[in-house]
């Protein structure tokens, strides 16, 4: 009989776990190694006076049942129950609601509002995503301005792009998020029941019990290459692992620490320029409801916050009982941080003057390597320049993450990593056949 394959998965973050649940399903004797105390990194969340309080992410699936996530998830049978919002984007702006649609005359839309022009606008630049192959290289910012947008109409789509992205207009690339869209199937995001730590306590059941073994608190502290017999994985806590596959999900800087000497030339110099991100989550707790709807609200009137949702509306077992529950989220700019959170506190106070003092609970503030959006994806700097999950010169070596080759928002990153390692080693849990997204050819012929 020919032997079993053994991988060691670096981090059990949500990518670290879908590949390890990957490579369980391709026969491999799986070991996940993760340098803090539980898995998920920042896709979990931590009960908090009754609250789950999230890690990262916001108790949402970006591209809800027709994204890559939910995808990769249901192929692994490990997908969760999910709410999809009846209402998808609410605007508020001179403390009155308005649902977003494309379409600009659908009634009850808050483009209605808007000048004739700006209708048009929408119109081209809604038209445009559906075709991002014919879409400049340049910034969204750029794009909105060359198709007449108003300053109110900008300010919209900035809102929604920091929100998603984590970045503003000006720093992200309309073919991104044309691509983005497209990766997710222009659906709904939607809300997780259970929250995140539900995806992540699925995943880790089914990893276990698949025989693969999970260390928490020993990350790992070298990899070497053995080119008779493959790798060997030293971890903090003294362990030496030898594997025949090795991936790694703990981001581009740390794995290029982790190989020394021998990784790649390009991936040493590309990780020395990976621009981080920064970001703000606000928890909220309110004994009345905030919102009437469970989907996305931006508040343009507010410079700080890019938008919020009250999770409790689709599962109130998020919070504590008799408690509404209502995340918020800030993208920051990297210098005078406390200052924007001032100001953000203020601005959530005047969304919601009901609130008392005690009611904005929790406060996350996230730096380099977190929030969702790891690197900002300004022109050059998105898609197929990401880092590959496939790396040539050290075969068996793969690399998995939202910072990967693929477009989506948020976790469809790593949704579409995972089909792409999956692809790689030869693609029996996604069939190998089927829909080629962007991911799979990725996969096949990473770009650096």
């Amino acid at each position: 009989m020919a032997r079993r394959k053994s991988a060691v998965v670096v981090g059990a973050g949500l990518g670290g776990l879908l590949s390890a649940a990957v490579l369980c399903r391709h026969g491999c004797r799986v070991t996940v190694v993760e340098r803090l105390s539980f898995p998920g990194g920042r896709f979990t969340s931590f009960n908090y006076l009754g609250f789950e309080v999230p890690t990262g992410a916001l108790h949402l699936l970006p591209g809800g049942r027709r994204g890559q996530l939910y995808t990769a998830l249901h192929a692994l049978d490990a997908a969760p129950e999910v709410v999809t919002p009846g209402t998808g984007l609410v605007i508020r702006h001179n403390d009155r609601r308005h649902v977003l649609s494309r379409w600009p005359l659908r009634r009850g839309n808050f483009l209605r509002r808007l000048s004739l022009r700006d209708r048009v606008a929408w119109m081209r630049l809604a038209c445009a995503l559906l075709l991002p192959d014919r879409l400049p290289d340049i910034s969204l910012e750029r794009y909105v301005a060359g198709i007449g947008a108003s300053p109110l109409l900008s300010t919209v789509v900035d809102k929604l792009i920091r929100f998603a992205h984590s970045v503003s207009i000006a720093e992200a690339s309309v073919v991104e998020v044309a691509r983005s869209f497209a990766a997710q199937r222009w659906s709904k995001e939607a809300i997780i029941v259970g929250g995140c730590k539900a995806v992540v306590d699925r995943l880790v059941e089914k990893i276990v019990a698949c025989g693969a073994a999970l260390h928490l608190e020993d990350g790992a502290a070298r990899v070497e290459m053995h080119p008779a017999n493959g790798f060997l994985v030293s971890t903090e806590g003294g362990r030496s692992l030898a594997a025949d596959l090795v991936v790694s999900n703990a981001g581009p800087q740390e794995t290029v620490r982790l190989l020394g000497a021998s990784g790649p030339t390009w991936l040493r110099d590309k990780a020395a320029r990976l621009l981080p991100a920064w970001g703000a989550t606000y928890s909220i707790r309110s004994r009345t409801p905030l919102l009437g709807h469970s989907g996305i609200e931006v508040p343009l009137d507010a410079s700080e916050i890019a938008g919020y949702v009250q999770v409790t509306n689709a599962d109130p077992a998020l919070a504590a009982p008799g408690w509404h529950y209502l995340l918020a989220y800030q993208r920051l700019a990297p210098n005078d941080v406390p200052c924007q959170v001032e100001r953000a506190l203020a601005e959530l106070r005047a969304l919601f003057p009901s609130l008392e003092p005690s009611d904005i609970f929790n406060i996350s503030v996230y730096r380099d390597r977190w929030p969702t959006a790891l690197v900002a994806q300004v022109v050059g700097q998105y898609g197929s320049t990401r880092y590959p999950v496939v790396i040539e010169e050290i075969p068996g070596f793969f690399m998995v993450g939202d910072f990967s080759q693929g477009y989506g928002f948020g976790a469809e990153i790593i949704g579409g990593a995972v089909r792409a390692l999956d692809f790689a080693l030869g693609g029996i849990v996604f069939g190998g056949g089927g829909r080629r997204d962007d991911s799979r050819v990725l996969a096949a012929t990473p770009s650096r």
